[in-house]
C-alpha cells in the first residue's frame, strides 16, 4: 500500500482493489484515514506490516498500529492473506477520537461489549463512533471519515520544536527524527527505540534544520540533509552498552564547499545497494555521492555539474529548484541508471 501524510491534516492510505469474482485489479482507491489531525502534517515513517509514526507542526511524534477490523477489510479488498497480521495485532477492533483530543483511542469490540458500545454511541450525542465495517470494496467518503482510523500507541518527546522529517529502518525497529531549528542546540537528529518507545541517542552536528533523513536499504548508514547546505553520514557501530546493540556515529561530513550545493538541501535517496546517495538542493541541482571503504568514508563521485544532456554525466543542474529525489530499488548503480525521480519547484 502507499501511505500519504499531507497538510490538509490527514494520513491516507491507498491500496489496489481486486476483485473476487475476476482477480484483475481494478485500479488503485483510498482505503483508509488513519489519522485525521488537528495540526498540519509533516512527515511519515512505516514501521511493521501495519504500523506508522508521523509528525506534524508540533513537537510530538505519535505512533499508529492498525486494528483488526482495518486489516480483515485490507485484505479482503487487496485479495491478500493477512492472517498472520491479524494474529499480530494487538490494538483492537478500530479507533475513535475523543471530542477533545487528538488521540485515536483504540475501541474493542467483542459480542458481550456490543450493546455497551451502542449505548456509549447513544451518549456522545453528534460524535461519530467507530462501527466494524465488512468491505469487499473501496470504502465511502463517510466510512474513511469515520470507520478507519487507527489506533494511536504512543506519543514520543524530544524535541523543542515542530518536527520536521522522520526515517525507519527497514525493519522497522529503529527511529531517526529531527525538527526545526535555528540554533545549533535544536539541530539534534534523536535516535528511538521502537520496541520500548524510548530515545536511546542523540546526534549533534547540523547547525540548522535537518530537512531530511533517510536511512540505507541495509540500515548500516543513516544520512541526514540540512539548511546549513551540508550533509552528514553516520554508520552503525557495535555498542553493547546501548540498549539497541549497536549506535549510529558519524563517519564522513560534507563541509559548504565538499557539498557542491550553495543552497539548502532538501532531500536525499540512496541507491538500491547503498553504495551511493544522492542529494537534491534549492540551488536547481542534485548531486551523486560514492560511500567509500571502512575508514575511508565518503568522496564525491560527480558533483553538481552544469551540463545538459549527457549520458555521462550522473548529476547535473535544473531549470527550477530540485524539491525532491528518489532512486527505484531494483537498478543498480553498477548500470546505467535508468529511473530517478524528481520533484522541482512549478
Amino acid at each position: 500500500y502507499l501511505l500519504s501524510a499531507s497538510k490538509d491534516q490527514t494520513t491516507r492510505l491507498h491500496s489496489q482493489w481486486v476483485k473476487d469474482s475476476d482477480e484483475k485489479v481494478h485500479g488503485w482507491y483510498e482505503v483508509g484515514r488513519p489519522q485525521v489531525h488537528g495540526y498540519d502534517l509533516t512527515c511519515l515513517a512505516s514501521i511493521g506490516s501495519f504500523g506508522f509514526v508521523s509528525g506534524a507542526e508540533e513537537k510530538v511524534i505519535r505512533g499508529f498500529k492498525g486494528p483488526a477490523n482495518f486489516i480483515r477489510n485490507f485484505g479482503r479488498i487487496g485479495g491478500m492473506d493477512v492472517q498472520q497480521e491479524l494474529a499480530e495485532c494487538s490494538v483492537g477492533e478500530g479507533a475513535s477520537v475523543p471530542s477533545l483530543g487528538l488521540s485515536n483511542k483504540a475501541i474493542i469490540t467483542t459480542q458481550q461489549q456490543q450493546q455497551q458500545q451502542q449505548a456509549l454511541e447513544e451518549e456522545k450525542e453528534g460524535h461519530d463512533y467507530f462501527k466494524p465495517l465488512v468491505l469487499s470494496g473501496p470504502p465511502t467518503e463517510d466510512e474513511l471519515i469515520q470507520h478507519t482510523l487507527w489506533p494511536e500507541v504512543c506519543k514520543l518527546y524530544g524535541h523543542g520544536n515542530e518536527v520536521m522529517t522522520i526515517a525507519a529502518t527497514s525493519d522497522g525497529k529503529v527511529l531517526a527524527s529531527a525538527c526545526k531549528a535555528n540554533y545549533y542546540v535544536d539541530a539534534n537528529i534523536i535516535i528511538w527505540d521502537v520496541t520500548s518507545w524510548t530515545k536511546v541517542d542523540s546526534l549533534c552536528y547540523h547547525r540548522l534544520t535537518v530537512t531530511h533523513l533517510t536511512f540505507s536499504h541495509n540500515d548500516n548508514y543513516l544520512l541526514g540533509v540540512s539548511r546549513d547546505r551540508t550533509w552528514t553520514l553516520y554508520k552503525k557501530h557495535h555498542l553493547q552498552s546501548s540498549v539497541l546493540g549497536y549506535s549510529y556515529q558519524l563517519c564522513a561530513q560534507g563541509s559548504d564547499k565538499v557539498t557542491q550545493h550553495s543552497r539548502v538541501i532538501w532531500k536525499a535517496a540512496w541507491s538500491p545497494d547503498s553504495t551511493h546517495f544522492f542529494t537534491a538542493s534549492r540551488d536547481k541541482t542534485v548531486a551523486v555521492w560514492g560511500v567509500g571503504g571502512v575508514g575511508v568514508g565518503v568522496g564525491v563521485v560527480v558533483g553538481a555539474e552544469k551540463e545538459h544532456n549527457t549520458t555521462t554525466t550522473r548529476a547535473t543542474s535544473f531549470w527550477q529548484q530540485v524539491w525532491c529525489v528518489e532512486v527505484s530499488k531494483y537498478i543498480s548503480c553498477t548500470s546505467e541508471m535508468k529511473l530517478l525521480c524528481l520533484q522541482t519547484r512549478c
